[in-house]
């Protein structure tokens, strides 16, 4: 009788500190989330702002007023998007490290998928890299005639771009939408 109290006396405690653990891995997964969340949310006002110059220039040039282009507030945009791009690196190291815990499999599986959404957006935010890449030349010397007729000859890579983030911004509402679902609250 006595082993058989001792036992389960044994068994009640392991079940205790098991879940105490799976507990300890939620609230870890959790603080996690919010952390990579948050490093997300800070990331994306610099995307929106890429894509607003980027806008913001194709409007101007093909505005037909060629003179109202003003290269020198686009010149440094292939070194802000370097930024921009580390920093997404970094919100996807996040989300990975997130992914590596066990036993959370609802958490695991949203860091996944906003790992995924995030490396969308990195391929998106290249594009527009290369876009202004395309035109850095036109800048240094302050071409605005070869600025705009390069514009307008741009068609794919705006096709290329416009896709890239219609890819990335499907992944983000896929992600949100299961992080809601899952009731994965910060």
């Amino acid at each position: 009788m006595k082993k058989t109290f001792a036992f389960l006396n044994l068994a009640i405690v392991f079940c205790l500190v098991l879940s105490a653990g799976c507990g300890m891995d939620t609230t870890r997964a959790r603080n996690l989330m919010k952390q990579a969340d948050e490093a997300w949310q800070k990331a994306s006002v610099g995307i929106e702002s890429a894509v607003e110059a980027n806008a913001m220039l194709v409007a101007t040039a093909m505005s037909g007023e060629p003179q109202r282009v003003q290269p020198e507030k686009f010149s440094g945009m292939t070194e802000r998007m370097d930024v921009l791009i580390d920093q997404l690196k970094g919100v996807a190291g996040k989300y990975e490290k997130m992914s590596e815990l066990a036993g959370i499999e609802d958490y695991v599986r949203y860091a996944l998928m906003m790992k995924k959404a995030v490396n969308a957006h990195i391929g998106f935010v290249k594009l527009i890299k290369a876009f202004f890449e395309n035109l850095q030349p036109f800048f240094l010397r302050g071409d605005v005639v070869g600025l705009v007729n390069e514009i307008n000859r741009a068609d794919k890579e705006f096709k290329q771009i416009k896709d890239e983030r219609d890819k990335a911004a499907n992944l983000l509402k896929e992600a949100a939408r299961y992080k809601k679902e899952k009731n994965l609250s910060d």
